[in-house]
């Protein structure tokens, strides 16, 4: 697994799963020139709210924290809610509350989990660790990370593992 990447890097990752599914369209400013070469990258920052659950609007200002972060980088992103895109690249916050699994197979999705994992964690659903343990993440404690490695709860693979502050800050 990888973690502590930078924004750009991540936006690389993303690029490349986006353009996995939409070509790249070079910038006609400087004909040939690789340094101009701009993509059409959708990033859709996704809020899964099960129906009658208030609660999951806890994960609206982490959205804008992120897509302010995103957009200071020249990546445009937008907030949505239970619908994902397929043109884009899926970030999903809230998918402990019942994400379906066929969703990683469909979209292209990165998990951000903002759940405490491992000891005096709350008990998670066998459903969401699985999802965990198949999906690119982000995670918001570098606590957690332990909790990826160790065995109890979610185990490290393919999948890319990032920190939110790494993210947003670079180091």
């Amino acid at each position: 697994p990888t973690t502590g990447r930078s924004l750009s890097t991540f936006a690389s990752y993303a690029r490349g799963a986006i353009t996995a599914r939409q070509p790249a369209q070079m910038s006609t400013r400087t004909p040939g020139c690789q340094a101009s070469a701009t993509l059409n990258m959708n990033i859709n920052l996704l809020i899964l709210q099960p129906k009658g659950y208030i609660h999951s609007l806890c994960f609206l200002d982490t959205a804008r924290y992120l897509r302010h972060h995103l957009r200071r980088h020249r990546i445009e992103a937008s907030i949505s809610k239970n619908r994902p895109r397929p043109d884009a690249l899926n970030i999903i916050f809230g998918a402990h509350l019942g994400m379906p699994a066929e969703w990683l197979v469909e979209f292209q999705c990165v998990i951000f989990n903002q759940e405490q994992l491992g000891a005096g964690g709350p008990d998670l659903p066998d459903e969401y660790l699985n999802l965990l343990r198949n999906a690119h993440t982000i995670d918001y404690d570098p606590a957690n990370l332990a909790a990826y490695a160790n065995g109890k709860g979610v185990v490290p693979g393919y999948p890319t593992r990032t920190l939110l502050p790494s993210i947003v800050t670079g180091k």
